[in-house]
């Protein structure tokens, strides 16, 4: 699976010649606000960091891991040296969710119930 921002994408990293890049700031990392800055992989890997919050985290409270609160919580933060450098990186503790023999995911996180068979 390839994950890509259509918006805005471009091979290899960038530097940011416009005050900021279009998107949502829910989404977007501090450096994509940022005339100058350079935007590589860690972009990404922080919003995907966003989105992953939303199953996870709920008004009840972290329905979560605490590994899975690390890894969202690494992804998220301001300074780009202190996350993820890749997707890759940051999707590792989560397990393969690619098919493994027989269709069935290696991951448990992902795995296909039997009732959804």
């Amino acid at each position: 699976m390839w994950l890509i921002d259509l918006d805005e994408y471009r091979r290899g990293p960038l530097v940011l010649d416009l005050g900021r890049l279009p998107g949502s700031r829910r989404y977007l990392s501090p450096q994509e606000l940022t005339r100058g800055a350079t935007v590589d992989d860690r972009p990404t890997a922080h919003a995907l960091g966003r989105t992953l919050r939303h199953p996870l985290d709920g008004p009840s409270g972290w329905r979560g891991a605490t590994a899975e609160r690390a890894v969202v919580a690494r992804a998220t933060r301001a300074d780009p040296a202190a996350r993820h450098a890749t997707v890759a990186a940051l999707i590792g503790p989560f397990g393969d969710p690619s098919p493994g023999p027989g269709g069935d995911c290696p991951s448990p996180r992902f795995r296909r119930s039997a009732s959804s068979q």
